[in-house]
């Protein structure tokens, strides 16, 4: 949760610190340091999923955008959409299935500190650029929200490829 014990790693090399990483024990050894002694983390077990490619990155460590759809059936209630994950400048809008933001009011958090339990800050620069594959993953995201029939969160990536990618299936609308 929350992206404890994941790394983006690309040929050995952990993509937001440069640090060279060549197995299972360097991955605990990390999380142990920078989270403490975290019991179910280090007998876990390590997955390994495709690295996807943004739609279009700034620069070559860019992640891939989230868009969190928050499904009601196959009504998308709303999308928190974060960008520039595990940099500095992470932010967090709303939209909704039309990419208008929904967030203007400040609901999001204007600081972040974990003191305040902020995750991400208010995008203050206006809202992340919307996604060439937009139209199709508001389709993908009330398909799947129609065959799961309840409130369902459905993580997708806009891919390079042009077409959306699933990152998760979870009932829970935050952590």
């Amino acid at each position: 949760y929350n992206d404890i014990g994941v790394f983006i790693v690309e040929h050995g090399i952990d993509r937001f610190t440069g640090e060279r990483l060549e197995g299972r024990a360097d991955l605990q050894r990390i999380v142990r340091h920078k989270f403490g002694n975290l019991r179910k983390l280090g007998a876990a077990t390590v997955y390994v999923e495709t690295l996807v490619r943004p739609e279009a990155s700034v620069s070559k460590n860019a992640t891939p955008t989230d868009f969190k759809f928050l499904t009601f059936g196959g009504t998308i209630g709303t999308v928190g959409v974060i960008e520039g994950r595990g940099t500095d400048s992470a932010c967090m809008a709303f939209v909704d299935d039309e990419y208008s933001r929904t967030d203007t009011y400040g609901c999001m958090c204007s600081l972040t500190a974990a003191s305040q339990g902020c995750s991400y800050r208010h995008c203050p620069l206006g809202i992340p650029r919307r996604p060439q594959s937009w139209d199709g993953m508001v389709r993908a995201a009330r398909r799947l929200g129609q065959l799961v029939g309840v409130h369902y969160r459905i993580d997708l990536y806009a891919s390079k490829f042009g077409v959306p990618m699933l990152g998760e299936f979870t009932p829970w609308h935050t952590n």
